[in-house]
């Protein structure tokens, strides 16, 4: 993924910090990783997680880009809009699809609601 950014869905980062070689050498090999601020929130309101893994994710957080929901932005607002209504996605979903797609990142995820976006960047280099 040399040269190219990616953002992670929350089942990847969950794999990401239980160690998980795939996601793991995907993320060695972007240079940029960032994460959705609806990623956070779905992360850290996981029922089963420990205070162990939210220690390893706020570590995590300070090399990566937390990304907020620009709500001042006209088009990534239509985008997750369009991306809800055209694929009938969840919220969460939308905003996440929305956030790779407006950032021109590939979406590194195992949620098989994604493999329909055509929007989104699907190959990594």
């Amino acid at each position: 993924m040399n040269g190219n950014r990616a953002i992670l869905d929350t089942n990847a980062l969950i794999y990401l910090l239980k160690g998980n070689e795939e996601y793991t050498s995907k993320v060695a090999k972007a240079d940029w990783i960032g994460i959705s601020f609806m990623t956070k929130i779905e992360f850290l309101s996981y029922p089963e997680i420990t205070e162990m893994e939210k220690e390893i994710y706020l570590e995590f957080e300070k090399r990566i880009t937390l990304i907020g929901f620009p709500v001042e932005n006209q088009q990534f607002t239509k985008t997750c809009i369009d991306l809800r209504k055209k694929y009938k996605m969840k919220l969460p979903d939308a905003i996440i699809a929305g956030t790779a797609i407006y950032h021109d990142a590939i979406l590194l995820t195992n949620d098989s609601i994604f493999i329909k976006v055509t929007e989104l960047k699907s190959k990594q280099d």
